[in-house]
């Protein structure tokens, strides 16, 4: 199976969407307490810090600004760097404990495995895409 570039854009929109819906709204529930009450869960479920969601948020427009104004193989460039760094940061979180001052949880390493592996995968399917 290979992936064509269409495929590999449609892909990196969906980590877009989700860093951005996901360091968006817990960002948005750290700083606004109106929100935090009104649904707690967000933030007693995903424990997200400030920085950890900012980080989340910083990715998901530097990976639309690649879908938007960036190079051919921008996105195949961007699922392949960010399943690097995704899978390392769940297999070394697994193993040292790893926070980075982000706040890290247990639940959070397979997580970032998970969908660092799924990024990578996206990258090897769809690496003659660009």
């Amino acid at each position: 199976m290979v992936l064509s570039r269409r495929q590999l854009r449609g892909i990196t929109a969906l980590y877009v969407c989700g860093l951005l819906l996901q360091g968006g709204i817990t960002l948005l529930a750290r700083l606004v307490p109106a929100v935090d009450r009104a649904a707690p869960a967000i933030l007693q479920r995903t424990q997200m810090i400030a920085p950890h969601s900012l980080l989340h948020v910083a990715t998901g427009l530097l990976a639309l600004w690649i879908l938007v104004k960036g190079p051919t193989d921008g996105p195949w460039r961007f699922m392949l760097g960010f399943g690097l760094i995704y899978t390392t940061l769940g297999v070394w979180g697994a193993v040292t404990d790893l926070q980075l001052g982000l706040g890290l949880q247990p639940f959070d390493h397979p997580i970032h495995i998970v969908l660092g592996g799924l990024a990578l995968a996206s990258a090897w399917l769809g690496r003659g895409a660009a």
